[in-house]
């Protein structure tokens, strides 16, 4: 199969601020994968003098496997040390995954994590996890902390109609993490059937 995907990158320099346009798409009718996202970043010093960026993201959409999904407006802002994310909600009708916090090296710099109906094999799709095939609709909230020094990160999900390798085994409550002492994500599962 052929998954070569065609990117475009648009940048404009206007009165301190840099808009950015990036555009994907794999130009296929079926499994179609295709956006564009739109950012407005100035760069600025902060209170100590480091350089500190600000962007806004624009609404927009994207289809990924066929299904149309939304993204909010929201802004990230930060610097080398910290990253801040401020309401990205990407959504469609019955699914969302939402991202508020801090990326940093600090162990008070969490990213929260939600969501809602999402199919977990989209999101494997998105990150070419293909050692297993999992299949279901995710639903709850991670926290990651120091992401850019030690990852701390600890989350519940309940997920329905969970299968994995097409073996149908219900509804599961899971909780995932990473594990820094062997740099490795561990997932404990309670399978509760229907």
């Amino acid at each position: 199969s052929n998954d070569n995907i065609r990117i475009d990158f648009y940048s404009k320099l206007f009165n301190d601020t840099l808009q950015n346009s990036l555009k994907w798409s794999n130009n296929k009718n079926i499994r179609k994968i295709e956006g564009r996202l739109n950012l407005e970043t100035s760069l600025t010093k902060d209170t100590d003098g480091k350089f500190f960026i600000k962007s806004s993201i624009s609404p927009d959409s994207i289809i990924q496997n066929d299904s149309v999904w939304y993204i909010s407006g929201s802004k990230v802002s930060g610097n080398t040390e910290r990253i801040n994310i401020n309401g990205l909600y990407l959504y469609n009708n019955y699914q969302y995954l939402r991202l508020n916090g801090d990326l940093g090296k600090e162990k008070d710099d969490v990213l929260n994590i939600s969501a809602k109906n999402l199919e977990v094999s989209t999101i494997l799709d998105l990150v070419k996890f293909r050692v297993l095939k999992f299949n279901g609709y995710a639903t709850g909230s991670a926290q990651a902390s120091s992401l850019l020094s030690e990852p701390d990160v600890n989350g519940n999900f309940k997920v329905d109609s969970f299968k994995i390798d097409n073996g149908y085994l219900g509804s599961t409550d899971l909780n995932i993490g990473w594990r820094n002492s062997d740099k490795s994500i561990f997932l404990n599962a309670d399978i509760n059937g229907d």
